[in-house]
Protein backbone atom coordinates (compact mmCIF):
# COMPACT_ATOMS: atom_id res chain seq x y z
CA UNK A 1 0.00 0.00 0.00
CA UNK A 2 1.15 3.47 -0.41
CA UNK A 3 1.80 4.10 2.94
CA UNK A 4 3.83 1.52 3.79
CA UNK A 5 6.54 -0.87 2.25
CA UNK A 6 5.46 -3.77 4.22
CA UNK A 7 2.62 -5.61 6.93
CA UNK A 8 3.96 -4.84 10.09
CA UNK A 9 3.68 -1.52 9.49
CA UNK A 10 0.21 -1.00 7.68
CA UNK A 11 -2.85 -0.09 9.97
CA UNK A 12 -6.38 0.28 7.89
CA UNK A 13 -9.44 0.91 9.94
CA UNK A 14 -12.90 0.00 8.59
CA UNK A 15 -15.57 2.86 8.06
CA UNK A 16 -17.43 1.74 11.04
CA UNK A 17 -14.25 2.14 13.06
CA UNK A 18 -13.69 5.41 11.84
CA UNK A 19 -17.24 7.00 12.36
CA UNK A 20 -16.90 5.53 15.69
CA UNK A 21 -13.09 7.21 16.76
CA UNK A 22 -13.92 10.37 14.96
CA UNK A 23 -17.25 10.77 17.28
CA UNK A 24 -15.92 9.11 20.28
CA UNK A 25 -13.14 12.24 19.71
CA UNK A 26 -16.61 14.45 19.90
CA UNK A 27 -16.73 15.72 16.41
CA UNK A 28 -19.91 15.64 14.35
CA UNK A 29 -20.06 14.06 10.88
CA UNK A 30 -21.84 16.10 8.06
CA UNK A 31 -21.15 14.21 5.46
CA UNK A 32 -19.59 10.79 4.63
CA UNK A 33 -18.77 10.32 0.74
CA UNK A 34 -17.82 6.88 -0.69
CA UNK A 35 -15.21 7.94 -3.30
CA UNK A 36 -13.57 4.93 -4.43
CA UNK A 37 -14.31 4.71 -7.64
CA UNK A 38 -12.24 8.05 -8.13
CA UNK A 39 -9.82 6.93 -6.46
CA UNK A 40 -9.04 3.87 -8.19
CA UNK A 41 -8.95 5.57 -11.88
CA UNK A 42 -6.54 7.92 -9.83
CA UNK A 43 -4.09 5.35 -8.54
CA UNK A 44 -3.82 3.00 -11.51
CA UNK A 45 -2.46 5.69 -13.27
CA UNK A 46 -0.17 7.12 -10.69
CA UNK A 47 1.98 8.67 -13.00
CA UNK A 48 -0.17 10.52 -15.02
CA UNK A 49 0.68 13.88 -13.28
CA UNK A 50 4.31 13.07 -14.56
CA UNK A 51 3.16 12.67 -18.36
CA UNK A 52 1.38 15.84 -18.33
CA UNK A 53 4.88 17.62 -17.26
CA UNK A 54 4.31 18.05 -13.42
CA UNK A 55 6.01 16.60 -10.52
CA UNK A 56 3.89 13.18 -9.18
CA UNK A 57 3.66 12.22 -5.90
CA UNK A 58 6.73 9.83 -6.41
CA UNK A 59 9.18 12.66 -6.07
CA UNK A 60 8.29 12.93 -2.36
CA UNK A 61 7.02 9.13 -1.90
CA UNK A 62 9.43 7.20 -3.73
CA UNK A 63 10.30 5.52 -6.83
CA UNK A 64 8.53 2.55 -5.68
CA UNK A 65 4.79 4.62 -5.62
CA UNK A 66 3.56 3.63 -8.73
CA UNK A 67 3.73 -0.22 -7.58
CA UNK A 68 2.09 0.52 -3.96
CA UNK A 69 -0.47 3.15 -5.82
CA UNK A 70 -1.10 0.05 -8.26
CA UNK A 71 -1.43 -2.19 -5.59
CA UNK A 72 -4.09 -0.10 -3.20
CA UNK A 73 -6.26 0.67 -6.52
CA UNK A 74 -6.39 -3.32 -7.10
CA UNK A 75 -7.30 -3.79 -3.10
CA UNK A 76 -10.19 -1.18 -3.81
CA UNK A 77 -11.46 -2.28 -6.94
CA UNK A 78 -11.62 -5.91 -5.17
CA UNK A 79 -13.20 -4.33 -2.31
CA UNK A 80 -10.43 -4.72 0.00
CA UNK A 81 -10.32 -0.99 0.73
CA UNK A 82 -12.54 2.36 0.31
CA UNK A 83 -11.80 5.79 -0.44
CA UNK A 84 -13.66 8.36 1.61
CA UNK A 85 -13.98 11.93 1.57
CA UNK A 86 -15.56 12.82 4.90
CA UNK A 87 -16.47 16.37 6.64
CA UNK A 88 -16.87 16.56 10.60
CA UNK A 89 -17.24 19.18 13.08
CA UNK A 90 -16.14 20.02 16.67
CA UNK A 91 -18.17 22.19 18.20
CA UNK A 92 -16.25 24.68 20.19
Amino acid sequence: MPWAREPSISFVATEDEMRVAMESAGFRIVEWRDTTDEAVNVFRNPNQQVRRGKPGVGLIAGADFAERSRNLAHGMADGAFASVIALAVKPV
